[in-house]
């Protein structure tokens, strides 16, 4: 479970802050800058939901 959590910490850290390697990634279905920053805080939202106890099933669904 850490090493979900660290995963999706970088990834989601990286779609969040717009590095250029996850905006020519998700360029290729045309989603955008801010698309890409959304889908990064869903992600690093889902993070903490997993470690959570009580909400771990909202965080990996």
């Amino acid at each position: 479970m850490l090493f979900a959590a660290y995963m999706g910490t970088k990834q989601g850290w990286a779609m969040f802050s717009g590095k250029t390697e996850m905006l020519e990634l998700f360029g290729k279905w045309s989603i955008g800058k801010q698309g890409v920053m959304a889908l990064g805080f869903f992600t690093l939202l889902s993070v903490v939901l997993m470690l959570i106890p009580k909400t771990f099933v909202w965080g990996i669904s």
